[in-house]
């Protein structure tokens, strides 16, 4: 289980929430939000080195019809811990953008 804290400018606030998300060795890894009970499965393509990894991952999202688009890059920094950066891309049903992150 992984808590998101998103750091937001002052006047956007998203509280954490928390994912699931399974590493593989090789490079790749699923996940699933709690709090998007209308989203599919996340499917992630990812590539590591050292003691990071960068990845992809893109979710379809029912409610709204259409997909959420998320890249990130990740620093292990404990045994069970890491921190990142990531941007995202909201695309309505046509793939058409509809907002970022």
């Amino acid at each position: 289980m992984v808590t998101v804290s998103p750091v937001t400018p002052p006047d956007v606030v998203i509280p954490p929430f928390c994912v699931y998300t399974t590493f593989s060795q090789g490079g790749a890894f699923i996940g699933s939000d709690r709090n998007s009970p209308f989203g599919s499965p996340q499917h992630h393509m990812g590539r590591h080195w050292r003691r990071k990894f960068a990845f992809t991952f893109i979710q379809n999202l029912f409610n709204v019809v259409g997909t959420l688009k998320v890249r990130a890059t990740l620093s292990i920094t404990g045994e069970d811990e890491f921190v990142g950066a990531a941007s995202g891309e909201l695309r309505d049903a046509d793939e058409n953008l509809a907002g970022r992150t």
